[in-house]
C-alpha cells in the first residue's frame, strides 16, 4: 500500500517513498521533473486504477481517493495498491501461459489476407519530431514579448489556496526574495546546490500556484550548460514580468495635459550625488508585487496649468517621423545624445505640472510591511531623491526618442513605489513601464510628476 498526495491542480506535493522507487522515479523532485518533461506520465481518469508510464514500461496500480482539506487549499490523499501484488495469491496453474494468450488474442486470420495488408506511402510519421520553427519559436517567446506583464489572478488564487490577497502578494515578495538569493546557487557548477535550489523554488512555485514559473525551473537539470544558462535568464526574465495588478488605466484626456514647452534640466533641482547606476540585473521584485485597485482621481481638480493644449499634432496618428518637430527646440547638456540623428518624441516642461493630492499613510505603510516607522520614513526620504533623479533620465530619454530606457526607469521606479504601498504613484508608473505607444508618454509622465510632487509636499509637510 502506497500514499499519494496532489493538490487541486493535480499535481503530486508528497509521495510514499516506497511508490517512488517503484516507479523508478527514486525522489520527488525527480518525479516533478520528469512529470514536466513527459518522460513520466499519470492517468487516473479511471477512480480506481492509476496508470504510470514510464520510459521503461507501464505500471498499474489499485486507487482509492480521500479529499482533504488544508490550508493550502483541498487536498487528495490516494492509497495506492500494486496490482500485481494483488493476484501473487492466485493458484499457478489458473496462470494461462504465453503461447494460451497469444492464441486468445490473436486471430487466426488467413496469409493471404495478411499479404494485402500495407502502409500507405503517404503516412507522415515524422510528426513525433518538433520542427525547428517551432522551437526558434518556443526560444523566443519571451524575448518578444518581454515587455507584456504576466497576470496573477489574485482573487481565484488566494481564495483557491484559502489567503488573503495581501497574504499572497507577501508570500510572492518573498518568493521573488528567495529566487535572488538563490541565484547563484542556480548558477553553480556543483550539481548538488543547483538541485537543491530549482527544488526549492519549484515546491514554492507550485504553493504560489505558478506553473509558467514551474515550466521553467523544472527543465534547469535536464539540460546542458548552455541551455541551463538560458533557462535562469528566462526565469528571472519571468519573475520580473509577473503582476497581480489587473489593467492599466488612464485617468486625464489629452486635452487636459499641459502644453510641451522647452525643459530645463536645472529646474528641477536634482540631488546628483546620488549615485543610482543599475544594478547588473534588476530586481524582479520590484516588478511584481502590484495592488488590485487603483485610485479614482476626479477630473474637477485643477491637475495642471491654465492653459489648455492648443489644438496641434502632438496626438496625431500620424508616424513620429513626419511630425515637424522646428517649432518644439531641445533643450539639452553636452551629455546629452544628438538628437538630430534620433526620433524624438518632444519635449517636457515638468515646471508647470500642478500636484494631484492623493491619500498616503506612511503609519498603514508601516504596519502592512511590518517595519519600524522611523525606517520607513528613511526609505521614503530616499525614494523621493530617488525619484527626481530618475525622472531627470526620463526626461532626456523621451526628448531623445529612447521609450526602452523610458519603460525601465518606469519599471525601477514603480518597484520603489510599490514596495512602499505608493499605490497611486505605482499605478502610474506602471502605465509608462508597459506604455508601448510613445504618443501616449507625455499625458503618462505628467500623471506621475502630479503625483509626486503631491507626494513629496505631503512628506515636507509633515516634518
Amino acid at each position: 500500500m502506497y500514499y499519494i498526495i496532489i493538490n487541486h491542480t493535480k499535481q503530486i506535493i508528497a509521495a510514499d517513498n516506497s511508490f517512488l522507487q517503484a516507479i523508478h522515479a527514486n525522489t520527488l523532485e525527480n518525479l516533478n521533473r520528469q512529470l514536466i518533461l513527459e518522460t513520466i506520465t499519470l492517468d487516473n481518469n479511471n477512480n480506481n486504477e492509476l496508470s504510470v508510464k514510464t520510459s521503461k514500461d507501464v505500471l498499474n496500480f489499485k486507487s482509492v481517493s480521500t479529499p482533504l482539506s488544508s490550508i493550502l487549499g483541498d487536498l487528495t490523499l490516494i492509497n495506492v495498491s500494486n496490482i500485481d501484488s494483488l493476484n501473487r495469491d492466485i493458484p499457478s496453474d489458473t496462470i494461462e501461459t504465453e503461447l494460451e494468450l497469444f492464441d486468445l488474442t490473436i486471430p487466426k486470420t488467413p496469409k493471404h489476407n495478411i499479404d494485402k495488408i500495407e502502409s500507405p506511402e503517404s503516412v507522415d510519421i515524422s510528426f513525433n519530431e518538433p520542427s525547428a520553427p517551432m522551437e526558434l519559436f518556443e526560444e523566443t517567446t519571451l524575448e518578444t514579448d518581454k515587455h507584456t506583464p504576466i497576470y496573477i489572478d489574485i482573487d481565484k488564487v488566494s481564495e483557491e489556496i484559502g489567503i488573503s490577497n495581501s497574504d499572497y502578494n507577501n508570500f510572492l515578495s518573498e518568493y521573488i526574495d528567495t529566487a535572488i538569493s538563490l541565484e547563484s546557487d542556480l548558477n553553480s557548477n556543483n550539481q548538488e546546490k543547483q538541485s537543491t535550489a530549482s527544488q526549492t523554488l519549484m515546491q514554492l512555485a507550485d504553493v504560489l500556484q505558478l506553473p509558467v514559473v514551474n515550466s521553467i525551473i523544472g527543465k534547469l537539470n535536464t539540460t546542458d550548460k548552455e541551455s541551463a544558462m538560458n533557462l535562469i535568464k528566462k526565469f528571472y526574465d519571468t519573475l520580473s514580468m509577473l503582476t497581480t495588478k489587473k489593467q492599466l488605466s488612464e485617468h486625464i484626456q489629452p486635452q487636459d495635459i499641459v502644453k510641451p514647452v522647452s525643459f530645463q534640466i536645472d529646474d528641477l533641482q536634482l540631488l546628483d550625488d546620488i549615485d543610482t547606476q543599475d544594478s547588473p540585473r534588476e530586481n524582479p521584485r520590484k516588478n511584481s508585487v502590484e495592488t488590485t485597485q487603483k485610485t479614482n482621481l476626479s477630473p474637477d481638480i485643477d491637475l495642471l496649468i491654465d492653459d489648455p493644449l492648443p489644438e496641434t499634432n502632438q496626438y496625431d496618428t500620424k508616424p513620429i517621423e513626419e511630425v515637424s518637430t522646428k517649432n518644439k527646440p531641445v533643450t539639452r547638456n553636452d551629455n546629452t545624445l544628438d538628437t538630430s540623428t534620433t526620433k524624438s518624441f518632444g519635449t517636457l516642461n515638468l515646471d508647470e505640472v500642478k500636484p494631484m493630492p492623493f491619500e498616503f499613510n506612511m503609519s498603514d505603510a508601516a504596519d502592512d510591511l511590518s517595519l519600524p516607522l522611523d525606517l520607513i520614513e528613511e526609505f521614503v526620504k530616499d525614494f523621493i531623491v530617488q525619484a527626481r533623479t530618475e525622472t531627470k533620465k526620463m526626461v532626456e530619454s523621451y526628448e531623445n526618442g529612447d521609450l526602452e530606457s523610458i519603460q525601465k526607469i518606469g519599471h525601477l521606479l514603480k518597484g520603489a513605489s510599490s514596495n512602499l504601498r505608493i499605490e497611486p504613484l505605482s499605478n502610474s508608473l506602471y502605465d509608462i513601464q508597459f506604455c508601448e505607444n510613445s504618443t501616449k508618454l507625455e499625458n503618462l509622465i505628467y500623471i506621475y510628476w502630479g503625483q509626486f510632487l503631491a507626494f513629496e509636499q505631503q512628506i515636507n509637510n509633515s516634518k
